[in-house]
């Protein structure tokens, strides 16, 4: 099935074109619910899970402190150990709800290309090209914001 505003190959049962993440015409489910997250709720995403992320960093830190585990991560390297959080941040609340607590906030979701719920693999495949510096840009230039990390997993944030 070919896109009709970008004009390439995706696949047959595919609901939105994973290159710029338009509504495929063909979708049914696309014209009564499923509608791609605006610019706006997607930045507004990214703003509140930034903040999500600290907060839980914060409550790790203080579990690990209560517990007397703290030497663990006291002498780690800050980036790996951001990389482990955010990680753990993104696996726990979109594995189990598709969505993180930003996504709770503006009643959006992630979903695959599809339509169904991602699987841990593409989560964590979508986590990990997060890291990719500049990849918040990535959205930039598009009425149809879809960053590399939806693309190159295959998965779209869709409004609820």
């Amino acid at each position: 099935m070919f896109c009709y505003k970008c004009g390439k190959e995706n696949d047959a049962d595919a609901k939105f074109c994973r290159f710029c993440g338009n509504p495929m015409k063909e979708s049914s489910e696309v014209n009564g619910e499923l509608v791609p997250a605006t610019q706006t709720k997607r930045f507004l995403n990214l703003i509140l899970d930034y903040i999500g992320v600290y907060l839980f960093a914060l409550l790790m830190g203080f579990l690990l402190g209560v517990i007397g585990l703290y030497p663990l991560i006291e002498g780690m390297n800050d980036i790996l150990l951001n990389i482990i959080i955010s990680v753990a941040y993104y696996m726990i609340f979109e594995s189990i709800f598709s969505k993180t607590p930003a996504k709770f906030i503006t009643k959006t979701k992630v979903i695959t290309e599809t339509g169904e719920k991602p699987s841990y693999g593409t989560i964590f495949k979508r986590t990990l090209i997060r890291f990719i510096p500049f990849e918040a840009f990535s959205f930039l230039g598009s009425k149809r914001p879809r960053g590399w990390h939806d693309k190159w997993s295959n998965t779209i944030v869709i409004d609820k």
